[in-house]
């Protein structure tokens, strides 16, 4: 994914502001950059979905349904993440902080059980982020269009699960 340079340069001079805020504890800085990259169209990209999510979107015909517990769940925990760029004595430079940054932004769609630390995740189906589905939205949350992403989630299920039946076959 290519972003507009003069963008990343305006994000990095907030990151590097941030990591001069030394008065303030880590967890407050953590929350900052993590306001600050989040929410975007190309944040917090999908890399995967356990086979528990996806048999719970099967559940719901493969649609977004509140209270479904179903979320995105990062590999490197942001709290890590931020931690690693604002722990240093040094900043990082501007392509080895954006290279940090989108090499450990990456999430899995998991459930909320599986995204809690102390419960192992389901098998994991691979999900290649270049073709744009799951973008993010602002209050983090991300698409789920029935003709998108619903449609390229029934057909990893009929690979990787099996075939969908319906009540009408039943």
């Amino acid at each position: 994914m290519q972003l507009d340079q003069n963008y990343k340069k305006e994000l990095y001079e907030v990151y590097l502001a941030v990591f001069k805020m030394h008065y303030d504890p880590l967890q407050r800085r953590v929350l900052i950059m993590t306001n600050l990259m989040g929410g975007k169209p190309w944040s917090w990209r999908v890399v995967g979905i356990t086979r528990k999510a996806l048999e719970r979107y099967a559940e719901h015909g493969f649609k977004y349904k509140a209270g479904s517990s179903i979320n995105r769940s990062h590999i490197t925990s942001r709290k890590d993440m931020y931690s690693a760029m604002l722990e240093r004595r040094e900043p990082m430079q501007i392509d080895e902080w954006w290279n940090y940054f989108w090499e450990h932004d990456k999430t899995i769609i998991a459930t909320g059980t599986e995204n809690n630390a102390k419960t192992p995740m389901s098998e994991v189906y691979e999900i290649d982020p270049e073709i744009g589905l799951f973008q993010g939205q602002p209050v983090a949350g991300f698409k789920l269009t029935q003709k998108r992403e619903g449609a390229y989630l029934r057909a990893l299920y009929e690979e990787k699960i099996g075939l969908i039946v319906s009540l009408e076959q039943v």
